[in-house]
């Protein structure tokens, strides 16, 4: 698979109306060399005490304002850190 064929993919299954949630997600939109005007990122939406550049890490944020732990002994969970974020961009809309 190619980053022109995620691309691709990405493209036809979001719209200008889509909202992309996520947590950092700067760091995946260069990645894959996107650009999207609909963005929520728990990264922003929950900052730092010690303001800009210091980011609070998903897991915190998950334990703190969730009060659920990500468990990583299995290694990264992309589904359940995306399910994180929804979760925190919903907590804090509320």
């Amino acid at each position: 698979t190619t980053l022109k064929d995620v691309q691709a993919k990405l493209q036809s299954m979001l719209s200008s109306q889509s909202i992309i949630v996520g947590h950092s997600l700067e760091n995946d939109l260069q990645a894959l060399q996107i650009v999207h005007a609909r963005c929520v990122d728990t990264a922003i939406l929950y900052p730092h005490s010690r303001g800009w550049p210091h980011r609070n890490g998903l897991a915190s944020l998950s334990s703190n304002h969730l009060r659920r732990k990500l468990d990583r002994s299995a290694g990264h969970d992309s589904a359940a850190d995306a399910r994180t974020a929804l979760d925190l961009a919903l907590l804090k809309f509320k």
